[in-house]
């Protein structure tokens, strides 16, 4: 419901300035007297209705969309971590505590040993190399740039499989490099 001025109010084209909202008397000028007036903008019940709730389709959608994006999420997390386990590595430890690192660690160690020069050698990453387990023995697999005896850097690959013994003690089982 619009309320109307009183029959006391000035007549807006008498007015300059006309300020007024939610009914609270304010002034006008109107050349050079002031004169008190009171106007509504707004109904009644819309200046109550400040916040409006959203349509419950649009909460729906929200937390369906939300939900579908948190299942995909998980699915992609599972997904990942499949394909590293089925990758051909063993990310466990063997009985002595040694993990893949290690086993690359000693894998390079004895490969350069073989070396022409074994300063020069730069190997692979964990993440290039495959390593294996079973038990106690670990097979690792990967490349090295080394120098050969004329002095070119020469990259080969190799393979080695040894097995822990006691703590930190191997045997080599064997040593290809190609």
């Amino acid at each position: 419901m619009v309320k109307t001025p009183s029959p006391l109010c000035v007549p807006l084209w008498a007015t300059r300035i006309c300020v007024a909202t939610n009914g609270v008397v304010r002034f006008s000028v109107c050349g050079s007297i002031w004169m008190p007036h009171t106007f509504y903008l707004m109904e009644e019940n819309k200046m109550n209705q400040q916040y409006q709730k959203p349509p419950k389709w649009f909460i729906i959608g929200v937390i369906v969309f939300f939900s579908a994006a948190i299942i995909f999420f998980i699915s992609s997390l599972s997904k990942m971590s499949n394909r590293a386990s089925s990758s051909g590595t063993s990310s466990s430890k063997d009985q002595f505590g040694h993990s893949e690192a290690y086993a690359k660690f000693t894998a390079e160690d004895i490969v350069k040993r073989e070396l022409k020069s074994p300063s020069t050698a730069k190997f692979c990453s964990t993440r290039d190399a495959t390593i294996t387990r079973s038990g106690n023995t670990w097979t690792v697999s990967g490349w090295v740039d080394a120098q050969n005896s004329f002095g070119a850097t020469i990259r080969n690959n190799f393979t080695v499989k040894f097995t822990f013994t006691q703590g930190d003690s191997y045997t080599v089982d064997s040593c290809s490099i190609r």
